[in-house]
């Protein structure tokens, strides 16, 4: 079995694809219950999802502008994993299908850009809030 689908990452024809992490971090440090809950997006939209922005480290993390406290760094986690995928979402009608499927997959922090829909199951533990959406 390849490393992808030890990590859940493709399933069948579909797989997730893109940038699910900076060079300076692994597949294995993005959350499994993030991971299922994508595929749960994918199954409701059918269709295959493109990462924008996965896994970060604090440097590259930095580079792109995100907080100091993102959910997409391992370091801002109890567990230690990344909790936090930018989905790619160039038209108003895709952002309207993953929005309305992360929702029912139970994401529960959602941010809306302007190419790309982020969603993150970071906890309250961790300081993430949960049921809040914003925009960039």
């Amino acid at each position: 079995m390849n490393l992808l689908n030890r990590l859940g990452l493709t399933r069948g024809n579909r797989k997730m694809i893109g940038k699910l992490h900076c060079k300076h971090r692994s597949p294995f440090d993005i959350d499994e219950d993030l991971i299922k809950k994508i595929h749960e997006i994918e199954d409701i939209i059918d269709t295959d999802i493109i990462i924008n922005s996965g896994c970060r480290c604090p440097d590259c993390n930095k580079a792109v502008g995100g907080k100091n406290h993102s959910a997409h760094l391992k370091e801002s986690h109890s567990n230690n994993k990344c909790k936090a995928l930018d989905i790619h979402a160039p038209t108003s009608r895709m952002k309207w299908n993953i929005l309305e499927a992360a929702v029912k997959s139970n994401i529960t922090r959602i941010g809306i850009g302007s190419t790309f829909i982020h969603v993150d199951t970071g906890t309250a533990d961790d300081g993430y809030p949960p049921f809040v959406v914003w925009t960039y």
